[in-house]
């Protein structure tokens, strides 16, 4: 999946209007990108506009308890893992 930003947001200056992201995850139907300091940034999906909606067919993929969406590639899929990368 790759989405774009729709608008400059102040609440998001690390991210780009118009620039392309690959989505990294998906997580209580927020998306998973890095941002342009190349970190993990969880966004909501409202801020951004699809621009190929294929999601990857090995995807581990979770509905919660009120229906949201978690979705990750297997090497991502474990609780706390970006928490884990952030730290180091």
């Amino acid at each position: 999946m790759i989405v774009e930003l729709r608008e400059g947001d102040p609440q998001y200056q690390d991210l780009t209007p118009g620039q392309p992201y690959p989505v990294l995850g998906i997580e209580a139907d927020d998306l998973r990108i890095l941002n342009d300091q190349g970190r993990p940034y969880l966004c909501p999906r409202e801020i951004f506009t699809v621009v190929d909606a294929r999601e990857p067919d090995d995807w581990v993929k979770e509905l919660g308890e009120d229906n949201e969406l978690y979705a990750y590639p297997p090497s991502l899929d474990s609780v706390g893992f970006f928490e884990r990368m952030s730290r180091k």
